[in-house]
């Protein structure tokens, strides 16, 4: 199953609004979140939630497949990543499994970047800068939603 995930976010004076919507290969939304984040810069809220969607796609989404020994999560389900973020998209091109370890990070959110690096590294997960309106719209409007938690 190939799965796209929208994460757009909502500015404000008291805090950021956060919405992230998966779809299916049909278009139809599978899931949805949104939240409130206080006292975080925009690229933190996207990065931390980036993450969050992300560990929720890979624990709960993707199927499971069991051998005879122990279970095995093989990169059956796809999905793209697609924020506002084009920096994601450009570290995630950088970042494959033979250097994922030499990139080096810095500055106030050298953690949250670190947590990213494990689904930049898999194969089933790509990364890209949003362009679908259609798609923004309705991720903008859940994150203004979002405001109101």
């Amino acid at each position: 199953m190939v799965y796209r995930l929208y994460l757009e976010t909502a500015p404000s004076e008291n805090g950021i609004g956060w919405a992230f919507m998966f779809y299916n290969h049909q278009d139809f939304c599978v899931y949805k979140r949104c939240g409130k984040s206080v006292g975080q810069t925009n690229e933190q809220v996207i990065l931390e939630q980036s993450a969050t969607a992300l560990s929720y796609f890979s624990n709960f989404m993707r199927k499971r497949y069991y051998d005879e020994h122990f279970a095995t999560i093989l990169d059956e389900d796809y999905i793209t990543l697609f924020t506002e973020m084009p920096a994601i998209a450009e570290t995630a091109a950088r970042c494959n499994k033979e250097e994922a370890g030499a990139i080096g990070f810095v500055g106030e959110n050298k953690e949250l970047w670190k947590a990213m690096v494990p689904f930049f590294t898999r194969p089933s997960m790509t990364f890209e800068t949003a362009t679908d309106e259609k798609f923004i719209t309705a991720a903008k409007e859940l994150a203004l939603q979002g405001l109101n938690k």
